[in-house]
């Protein structure tokens, strides 16, 4: 069972990511071209760059899971503990994610944490990943 299956997540509607991969339809390419005209395209250049994407990076289940919840509160501007507790999350799974540093110090700041504490967790995780320049 996930973590965010839990009532306290209820009611965020996560957000997946959108990595172009399924821009393109090789099973189906002329009910897709017919779709792009629907759409008001003109069912050859398409809605996309017209490249198929190079490379998906296959992440772990659960950074998918966490990025898609720290996707809908970023998106909600949510400032709570509960946020705080995702961006941990997900730090923890990739410490050089960037967005999710400035979107953990926003929280801080918006709610007014010990920014003492925050200091202590922050050595414990600079320890581990001595080459992260995303540590703030």
């Amino acid at each position: 069972m996930s973590k965010y299956s839990t009532p306290a997540w209820a009611d965020v509607t996560p957000i997946p990511l959108d990595d172009g991969s399924n821009f393109y339809d090789n099973d189906h390419p002329q009910q897709q071209r017919q779709h792009q005209q629907q759409e008001g395209g003109d069912g050859v250049s398409g809605n996309g760059n017209g490249t198929y994407p190079l490379a998906t990076i296959s992440y772990p289940p659960n950074y998918v899971e966490a990025t898609s919840y720290l996707r809908a509160l970023m998106a909600a501007n949510e400032m709570s503990d509960r946020a705080i507790e995702l961006t941990e999350d997900v730090i923890l799974i990739n410490p050089a994610h960037y967005t999710v540093w400035l979107y953990r110090a926003k929280i801080l700041f918006a709610l007014e944490k010990d920014l003492n504490k925050e200091i202590e967790w922050v050595n414990k995780i600079a320890l581990v990943n001595l080459k992260n320049y995303q540590i703030w």
